[in-house]
């Protein structure tokens, strides 16, 4: 009897988790994308987590992107991640970007244990990982709504490196923000 209501507490668990992803991703896609400051999305979820004594270091560039709006939930997961795998010894975050001509990439790092080449394949799969596996692949969802690609480009031992990949015309920088900003194709104002 013990282990029958322990394997239906077991199954309780899992679906309130599934109805907590439910309710928190319930409106990917729903709204327009909105023009976001990527360092200020950093500050804000920064100030939600128990960020112990762990320094952000933010992008010099202060570039927006055009995002689905729940852009604030992808650097809080990457985030969460870091404080809860890059271990002990980890005491940094940073944010920085490199402009080219095909378009941007901000690399979101932390100094911590890094991902093990194993577990580099897997990661954005749904259902992959310790907690609820939905994380980083909503993470990858919410970015390919315009247009933007996620991978990890760190080396096990060395930290994460996530490269944001992000095309012409979904960022800008906060001089270029007067009527000639650039807009992604398919996307009005």
């Amino acid at each position: 009897m013990t282990e029958f209501i322990d394997k239906e507490r077991s199954i309780t668990r899992i679906i309130e988790g599934q109805l907590a992803f439910m309710r928190e991703y319930q409106d990917i896609g729903i709204k327009k994308p909105a023009w976001q400051n990527i360092n200020e999305t950093v500050r804000r979820v920064a100030a939600m987590l128990p960020m112990r004594s762990i320094v952000v270091q933010y992008d010099k560039n202060d570039m927006e992107i055009l995002a689905d709006p729940l852009l604030e939930k992808v650097f809080y997961n990457l985030i969460e991640d870091s404080l809860n795998y890059g271990g002990d010894a980890m005491t940094m975050i940073r944010i920085s970007s490199e402009i080219s001509g095909q378009g941007c990439r901000v690399m979101y790092e932390d100094n911590g244990v890094g991902i093990s080449a194993g577990d580099k394949d897997h990661l954005f799969e749904l259902g992959f990982g310790k907690h609820t596996g939905f994380g980083l692949h909503l993470s990858r969802e919410i970015l390919q709504i315009t247009g933007i690609r996620i991978q990890e480009t760190g080396n096990p031992g060395s930290g994460v490196q996530f490269e944001i990949r992000i095309p012409p015309g979904v960022w800008r920088l906060p001089r270029s923000i007067p009527d000639q900003a650039p807009v992604a194709p398919g996307v009005s104002r």
